[in-house]
């Protein structure tokens, strides 16, 4: 009787001691998935404290610049005195299709659209040849003023650079073409954006440096965001390799724009980061009549250099035949389509 006892006792023990141990077990296991999801937790805050403070930088490179701006058109506010300034007699200037804006006027629309949000960007598609498929857009900025109706460049740019504000202005609309762009590319990769930056930029040392930072900031537009200089801005006797080198350095790939001398160093247009040159479609054709430029030779600098071809006012089909024998990369022109607001375009 008690060896059967003592048997039970034993078997009971043992019975206890197996479950204890699976009991440890599971604890440990469980244990272990909370510190796991802890270790997960902790992981997502300071991913969450990572973003929020590089969404704060972000912010806040953008809000430099954007004050910048603001600040410039301020100063060329406080510097009118006496009446405003007006074209002089005679002078020469595109019909308008509004009344023509004094300096004053100007400086009203430009603040007004940056703060109501009345800077709308239009699209022009660029395409490749001879597929014409679309493969980028060029951006364009129009200003709405009071009366809902865009205010064009020829009603306001003689009075801007008489008036010195053309920098200020140039600027706003820069700054205002990235924001929107950034807008939207959203879901649309395949898709790249060229923007224009001019002289006046360039040659503002402060903000380009702010702008540089801004950029740096928003490295993921780099994908698709490709700046345009113009020929002329480029070759006014300043030296602005060294701001190209540093926005290239970023990953933003460059255009040369209205490219009127077709005599280029293409190897050291690429060395800058320049994968784009854009030629008239005219100027181009009529360069090769005339034998000022040999096509097969430039054709073969550009494969060598990885820099694409884009000739743009291609307005037929008569010409696009015309351009073809060019083998040129891309084309853009309203053949391919007429600059349109980029809602209507997204």
């Amino acid at each position: 009787m008690i060896l059967i006892a003592s048997s039970a006792f034993s078997a009971l023990a043992l019975l206890l001691t197996v479950l204890l141990a699976l009991s440890l077990r599971r604890a440990k296991r469980q244990l272990r998935l909370v510190e796991a999801r802890l270790e997960g937790l902790a992981e997502e805050q300071t991913e969450i404290g990572r973003r929020a403070v590089g969404s704060r930088e972000k912010v806040a490179a953008e809000m430099r610049v954007l004050q910048k701006l603001l600040v410039q058109l301020s100063t060329h506010r406080e510097r009118q005195a006496g009446p405003a300034v007006r074209p002089a007699t005679g002078a020469k200037l595109p019909a308008p299709a509004a009344p023509a804006l004094d300096e004053a006027e100007v400086l009203e629309v430009v603040r007004t659209a940056l703060n109501e949000e009345k800077v709308d960007l239009f699209l022009q598609p660029i395409v490749s040849l001879p597929q014409r498929r679309r493969r980028y857009f060029e951006c364009f900025s129009r200003i709405r003023g009071t009366d809902g109706n865009w205010i064009m460049p020829e009603q306001y740019l003689e009075i801007a650079k008489r008036a010195g504000l053309m920098g200020a202005i140039d600027n706003m609309l820069l700054f205002r073409c990235i924001q929107l762009t950034r807008r939207t590319r959203k879901g649309k990769l395949e898709l790249g954006y060229f923007c224009n930056i001019s002289g006046y930029s360039l040659a503002d040392e402060s903000f380009f440096r702010d702008f540089l930072e801004f950029l740096g900031e928003y490295q993921e537009l780099a994908q698709g965001l490709y700046f345009e200089f113009s020929q002329s801005d480029l070759t006014t006797g300043l030296d602005h390799r060294d701001q190209l080198r540093r926005l290239a350095n970023l990953g933003y790939r460059l255009s040369l724009d209205q490219v009127t001398n077709l005599d280029i160093d293409i190897k050291d247009l690429a060395s800058l980061g320049f994968k784009f040159l854009k030629v008239d479609a005219a100027h181009l054709l009529g360069a090769i009549k005339s034998e000022a430029v040999d096509m097969a030779e430039m054709r073969l600098a550009l494969d060598r250099s990885g820099v694409d071809l884009i000739v743009e006012k291609v307005e037929s089909e008569d010409r696009l035949l015309e351009v073809l024998e060019c083998r040129p990369d891309y084309g853009q022109g309203f053949l391919f389509g007429e600059p349109r607001l980029s809602a209507e375009v997204t």
